[in-house]
Formats: C-alpha cells, sequence, structure tokens
C-alpha cells in the first residue's frame, strides 16, 4: 500500500488463513512478529496468536485464550502490566467487553487469562488515581448545555427537533412524522447494564400536539415495546401495544418506568411519581440486528408538537434485591 493510503502496490501476500480469523492485530515485540486474532466465531470463539521472526513467516499458532472474551486487542501499560480488552457475546445484553490479564512467559509467548482460561474477577489494573476504573453514569437531569454521550440515537438525528436549551433542565423533543415507533426518528436510547435494573422518566406535556405520541421503550432490534401519551380530541391518554390507562388530568405531566430483571422487563406509569400502574405487558429482551436490548424515549407524530422530558434516573446491579 502506498505511503498515503490511497492505492495498493501489489498482490499483496496471504501470512495466515484460519478458522474464521478475523480482526486481526499485528504488532512487533523483542525479535518477533504477531498476530492477535480471534477465530472460531463471535458465541463459541476463542483468542489465536500467531507469531514468526520474519513478516512473512512461517509463523507458530496458539490459543491463547480459551472459550471466553476474544476479538479484541493488547493494551500495555505505564507499570508495566499488560491487560487485554475484547468482547463476548451475552444474548440480550449484547457483546459485553471484558478485562484479562496478560503475561508474557519467557518463552515469548503471551498467557492471557488465568493460565489460559478466562476470568470473572481479578486485581484491578494498575493505573493512576484519576484514571481509576468507574461505572459509567447513566441517568441525566439534562442539566448540561451538551448531550452526554451516554446517549445514542436510534437514527440520524434531526438536529432542530431536539434541544436542551429551549428549556433548561429538559430535553425538549420535537414530533416528527413516522408510521410507527421503529421508524420515529427522535428516538434517543441507553443501552442496558448488568442483569436487575430500573428506569424512571418524567414526561410534561404541555406542548404536545394532535396525534403525537411519546414515551418510554425497550428496543430489542426491530421489536419495540412501549408506554407513551398519546394526544387526541384535545386529551392525552396513557397507551401501550393493546391497552390504555386514564387520561392524564390537564395534559400536565406523567411518569415511566421500565424495569429488567434478566431478559424480562416490564413497563409501568403513575400520575404522581408514587403510585404506579402495570401495563401487564410481559416483554423478553433479546440480542438482534448485532446488538443487545436497549432502552430509549421518543416522541413522534404528524404536527410539531413538543415533550419535555425532566429527567431520566436509571439505575442497575448484578444482584437481585
Amino acid at each position: 500500500m502506498s505511503a498515503d493510503g490511497t492505492q495498493l502496490l501489489d498482490e499483496g501476500t496471504t501470512i495466515y488463513t484460519g478458522p474464521t480469523a478475523e480482526g486481526p492485530k499485528l504488532f512487533k515485540r523483542g525479535g518477533y512478529y504477531y498476530i492477535s486474532h480471534p477465530e472460531g466465531g463471535v458465541s463459541t470463539g476463542w483468542q489465536s496468536v500467531e507469531r514468526a521472526r520474519s513478516l512473512y513467516g512461517p509463523y507458530e499458532h496458539k490459543i491463547v485464550l480459551s472459550g471466553g472474551p476474544h476479538q479484541g486487542a493488547i493494551v500495555d501499560l505505564a507499570s508495566g502490566e499488560s491487560w487485554f480488552i475484547g468482547f463476548k457475546s451475552t444474548g440480550w445484553l449484547g457483546r459485553i467487553c471484558y478485562l484479562e490479564p496478560v503475561v508474557w512467559g519467557a518463552d515469548d509467548w503471551p498467557v492471557f487469562g488465568d493460565r489460559g482460561q478466562p476470568v470473572d474477577v481479578w486485581k484491578k489494573p494498575t493505573v493512576k488515581a484519576h484514571e481509576a476504573p468507574r461505572r459509567p453514569a447513566t441517568s441525566d437531569d439534562f442539566d448540561s448545555v451538551k448531550l452526554d454521550p451516554i446517549w445514542q440515537w436510534n437514527h440520524n438525528p434531526v438536529d432542530d427537533a431536539w434541544s436542551l436549551s429551549a428549556r433548561k433542565g429538559y430535553l425538549r423533543l420535537t414530533a416528527l412524522p413516522a408510521a410507527d415507533l421503529v421508524h420515529a426518528r427522535n428516538t434517543l436510547t441507553q443501552r442496558l447494564w448488568d442483569e436487575y435494573g430500573t428506569i424512571d422518566t418524567k414526561l410534561e406535556l404541555s406542548g404536545m400536539a394532535e396525534g403525537q405520541q411519546a414515551g418510554l421503550t425497550f428496543l430489542s432490534g426491530t421489536a419495540f415495546s412501549y408506554v407513551a401519551v398519546e394526544k387526541s380530541a384535545n386529551q392525552c391518554r396513557v397507551t401501550w401495544p393493546g391497552g390504555e390507562g386514564a387520561p392524564v388530568a390537564n395534559c400536565a405531566a406523567v411518569w415511566l418506568r421500565g424495569e429488567y430483571r434478566q431478559d424480562q422487563a416490564t413497563l409501568w406509569y403513575s400520575a404522581d411519581g408514587k403510585t404506579w400502574l402495570d401495563t401487564g405487558q410481559k416483554i423478553v429482551l433479546k440480542f438482534a440486528s448485532w446488538k443487545g436490548a436497549r432502552f430509549g424515549v421518543f416522541s413522534y407524530g404528524p404536527k410539531r408538537g413538543f415533550v419535555d422530558i425532566d429527567s431520566v434516573h436509571y439505575e442497575y446491579r448484578s444482584a437481585e434485591r
């Protein structure tokens, strides 16, 4: 390849072909060239390393991590430690990143995990205090002037249809036309963490327009479960697939809740944020479209009404309580 990366200079040379070998990382350490890469597929694969004195081989082969996280890279820390960051497909939570220790043996082969087996618990990496591992924040009171990077749009965003400045301390989602929730442009989502979680959000409805829907959803690929408020005939009513609740007094505010216990989820609503009513939906969260299940808030409809989202509070944990 040319130095500027714009053209190939020859036909290339194949130096290794293995069972579903992909995502290779090539590096040199000491007197060896190494290729670290996954094999065997996403769900049941393993991590392999090839090494040779010459870039063109011949290469020795070794499986360095069996039946665990793979398709990642080795990171060397200033402390001298080495770690492997890879992922594993875990069903409804999607592809989760894992951190595995790596030590270099006297024979110049890397040893991943605990003698080649993945570990679930290990001493944390030796890093500076400001680099210490931490869990990402997931709740949002929308007090910032910028949208927190924990969020991702389910479609390409329409910048004039959402705002953090139109009303300070609120996320305003302006409705855009859509045939259904799957195609609604203004759907803002987060991934799910751990095996148990609760999401609470408060929506203020005074800006909604006729035919608009706004609410809370669980997404599993193209399957959307939701609890929402729909405005029709100057009335705001809680609704969900196959059911509906009482009208919202004065189209003022509504509280919505999503809960999941492993891959089983439920959706709730409240008129005061204290007394909760179950929509009765039996939601099964799934891995689909190459990603895990997510939750989101949304707004869509034929006219440019809007909903103001006061907050989204999301707590997650690895054990039921």
